[in-house]
């Protein structure tokens, strides 16, 4: 560690305090804490991604990080960062140096280890030496963007989310009702009225502060103690205090729901008609309330529909040339399949092609992530209508890691020589002509050690088939219509 300067005490003392954001140097993306470590990938900044630097009693270069998600602290435990204690103790201490323009480096006091911290993308592992980090060190401390309403004040522990069940259902954000002024107030006129992904609300509230053509009753959904699925009640209740939610979940032998259950899909159900659009119960307390209006667009907490998702290839070594590895008759765009694109919500072909077509497939996963399924074949289907079938099965759309690792590959239905919708998010759509060769090199050196030797995981090479896209332009004949972009 350098030597502390006075550099690093001044700036400490000006972000001591208060909830500021820090982005990780691997995206260059906002930080935040999950059960069992941090993740720097989130474009959008939302108030659970804010974090309060203290400095250490006695130790001016020493801090620890308090995560606003929870209120917990932070602690080293070299493979990971876990914020999951409220004791601040030593474990707790990372050693930070001020590198200038808001940049700094920390080190891990605790876990064993006072290993250097880096961000490994959708991972922060404080376990590194000095000459390992190659940029991977220098995070930044960041201001949110965050709106701050003037009556948003400190409540701990007295006020807990409330989710919406899909914020990718077809009716989350359609046509804004007046909200039943049961509870004292009316949603300004001026308001969207339209529902947010979530909201900080006290536990003693049954609507939520904004609504829309479903209403604004807060929905109650279980969840399995083990966290391998999650459930409406048989009555479809709804417009319960937090109390009378948490009581009934305990009744049946369940749980309310984290936030992060149901972002992952555990209520999508449609048992329940409309309920994916109404916001859950949860127990992941909050601290900032909700204004009346809502929070402003710029909080991150508002909901955000993603106008681009990953479709990824269904099996990774078998499904990159398939037989007979040419292009459909008349297609003049770029074959063969890729092994990802980013595709349009409203789309429902790929931009490649293979002797299999260009077709987006519909693979789904179960909510616990241990099993999947291409039911009916279904395929040509935007991602909308994938995310409904999966839906209909009980299921939910894999994410592109999954379907990467393996899943639902040798499962029929030739998905495994199509690109399949995935729930990952993405934003940079793929060009009309296909991605550029080389543009997945990572994949491209596994696919290396798969067939030279070594091992790897099942994320296996799909970047061949951009090396190969050079060859197949170069054989194109002299009158095939071009691609335009």
């Amino acid at each position: 560690m350098p030597i502390l300067g006075l550099e690093t005490l001044s700036w400490l003392s000006d972000v001591e305090g208060k909830w500021l954001c820090i982005r990780g140097p691997f995206y260059d993306k906002y930080c935040i804490a999950e059960l069992n470590g941090i993740r720097c990938n989130s474009p959008i900044a939302s108030n659970r991604h804010k974090w309060k630097i203290t400095k250490a009693r006695d130790s001016p270069d020493t801090i620890m990080l308090q995560t606003a998600r929870n209120m917990f602290y932070c602690d080293n435990q070299r493979l990971n960062v876990k914020c999951q204690t409220n004791d601040a103790g030593q474990n707790n201490w990372f050693k930070v140096h001020y590198k200038g323009q808001n940049q700094f480096v920390l080190r891990g006091m605790g876990g064993g280890s006072s290993g250097y911290c880096a961000d490994e993308g959708t991972n922060v592992k404080c376990d590194y030496m000095p000459t390992e980090f190659n940029g991977r060190e220098l995070f930044k401390i960041d201001t949110c963007h965050v709106h701050v309403a003037s009556n948003q004040v400190y409540v701990p522990q007295s006020h807990m989310y409330a989710v919406i069940g899909s914020m990718y259902w077809a009716g989350w954000n359609t046509q804004h009702v007046t909200p039943i002024d049961t509870i004292g107030w009316v949603i300004p006129p001026d308001a969207s009225g339209k529902k947010q992904c979530r909201e900080c609300l006290p536990k003693a509230a049954i609507h939520s502060m904004t609504s829309n053509v479903y209403g604004n009753s807060i929905a109650v959904g279980c969840c399995e103690l083990n966290g391998s699925t999650g459930s409406h009640t048989a009555t479809c209740t709804q417009a319960q205090t937090w109390y009378e939610a948490d009581e009934y979940c305990k009744q049946q032998g369940k749980r309310l729901c984290s936030d992060e259950e149901i972002e992952r899909g555990f209520m999508q159900y449609t048992s329940c008609g409309g309920f994916p659009a109404l916001l859950h119960w949860t127990n992941t307390p909050c601290y900032y309330a909700t204004p009346i209006e809502g929070d402003a667009p710029e909080s991150g907490n508002t909901c955000i529909t993603e106008p681009y998702f990953y479709a990824v290839l269904g099996d990774a070594l078998g499904g990159i040339n398939p037989a007979p590895g040419m292009c459909p008759a008349g297609w003049a765009g770029v074959c063969p399949k890729q092994p990802v694109e980013c595709r349009p919500t409203t789309e429902f072909t790929s931009v490649t092609a293979n002797a299999y077509g260009n077709a987006l497939g519909v693979t789904c996963c179960s909510y616990d992530g241990t099993g999947a399924s291409r039911g009916e074949c279904k395929k040509a289907r935007t991602w909308y209508e994938a995310f409904t079938t999966c839906a209909e099965y009980d299921m939910r759309l894999c994410s592109m890691q999954e379907i990467e690792d393996g899943m639902g590959r040798g499962s029929g239905c030739e998905f495994d020589y199509y690109l399949n919708w995935t729930q990952t998010p993405c934003y940079n759509p793929t060009p009309c002509c296909g991605d550029n060769p080389g543009t997945y090199i990572y994949y491209d050196q596994i696919k290396h050690m798969q067939l030279f030797g070594g091992s790897s995981a099942n994320t296996l090479v799909y970047g061949t088939a951009a090396l190969e896209i050079e060859q197949i332009q170069k054989m194109r004949p002299m009158n095939e219509k071009p691609c335009i972009d």
